[in-house]
């Protein structure tokens, strides 16, 4: 029909899509609304799921009247890109399994984020349910331990050939990294979330052990513990960076002193550059956000950017402002400016600083 039609047209304008659960102890985020299910049949061009975590109280009894026995996984997402899915309580199990199917064998999927909140439950071993998936992936951001599944429920045995770009989120989000390890050495890019829980230890070292060939590292300073040094006189060890983006944002936690604030950034920057740093084969370090507009004054931020200089390696920064104060560092010769469409595109590689990765 004429109406139909129109619907379909409207619908294929339709990029994004976000699945809120109920809240109700027998809900299924799989199963979908009738008003639901005729926008998805229509929206055949979506280019990002997203399925924030649940904000709601959970409340006893069972979803409203009307729900379709049918489930997400019959509408094929074609053209799908970005998955960023938040399990939650109210699921059963609260596991990537509520994620479609049809979701993970898109042939277009890049970047998928995943995760579980608060999850509590463990009924041992026994009847541990084991699901195979195969993905294109090439970005995959790890939220919690569980996101693989857990012992008792579900487990998952991922094929992912194509990933290049590991992001995590919090401290136990390493420990899931087991059930991927054969693919560390594909590992290029790494990057860490803005959680407090880093600066317990030098997790950018583990995770380098387990991607050895890894060659982008991007981190937020103040919630990241310093990457140890080599010991005088000791075997030279040698990390694979050759780009470090520095963010200096710090949302999750208690704000330090100025001193306190002043010595860790001094412990870093030895480590990034001094007698005994590991870092010798860095070629460009970037400047993320405008929080580094104040540091640039500070004359230990000034001392690590000359040596950096001296060293030969690139110094920018994807803000204008920040370039233009790193421009009037005595020793430094002129940084480059990003355009903006430059600047754009290097926010959108630091995404995970973010409290959800953004559609571009």
């Amino acid at each position: 029909t004429e109406e139909t039609e129109k619907g379909a047209l409207k619908g294929s304008l339709v990029k994004r899509a976000v699945f809120f659960p109920d809240g109700t102890d027998e809900s299924n985020s799989s199963r979908v609304a009738p008003d639901t299910h005729r926008i998805l049949r229509a929206a055949s061009n979506i280019r990002a799921i997203f399925r924030p975590r649940l904000s709601i109280p959970r409340t006893e009894g069972t979803p409203e009247d009307g729900y379709s026995e049918s489930s997400v996984s019959e509408f094929p997402f074609n053209h799908l890109q970005r998955v960023d899915w938040t399990s939650s309580p109210c699921d059963d199990p609260p596991l990537i399994s509520q994620i479609p199917l049809s979701v993970w064998s898109s042939q277009n999927l890049r970047t998928l984020s995943v995760g579980v909140n608060e999850w509590k439950r463990f009924s041992g071993m026994q009847e541990t349910e084991t699901t195979e998936i195969f993905s294109h992936i090439s970005t995959l951001r790890v939220r919690s331990l569980d996101a693989f599944g857990v012992p008792g429920q579900r487990l998952f045995t991922l094929t992912l050939p194509k990933l290049r770009r590991i992001v995590l989120d919090q401290p136990d989000s390493m420990y899931a990294l087991f059930s991927i390890y054969q693919y560390g050495s594909q590992i290029t890019t790494m990057e860490f979330g803005d959680h407090n829980g880093f600066l317990q230890h030098d997790y950018i070292s583990v995770l380098l052990v387990y991607c050895p060939n890894s060659t982008d590292l991007y981190i937020p300073i103040f919630s990241m513990h310093p990457t140890r040094t080599n010991a005088p006189r000791s075997h030279a060890t040698e990390y694979p960076i050759t780009h470090l983006c520095l963010s200096a944002v710090n949302t999750t936690g208690p704000g330090m002193t100025k001193d306190a604030k002043g010595a860790h950034l001094q412990a870093h920057f030895d480590s990034f550059c001094g007698p005994l740093s590991r870092f010798t084969k860095l070629q460009k370090v970037t400047l993320f956000g405008p929080e580094w507009d104040e540091l640039i004054c500070d004359s230990r931020v000034q001392d690590f950017l000359v040596t950096l200089h001296a060293k030969g390696i690139l110094l920018e920064s994807n803000e204008k402002s920040v370039a233009r104060q790193l421009q009037l560092v005595r020793g430094i010769e002129k940084v480059p400016m990003h355009t903006q469409e430059q600047t754009q595109t290097r926010r959108g590689v630091m995404s995970r600083l973010a409290s959800m990765y953004s559609y571009l």
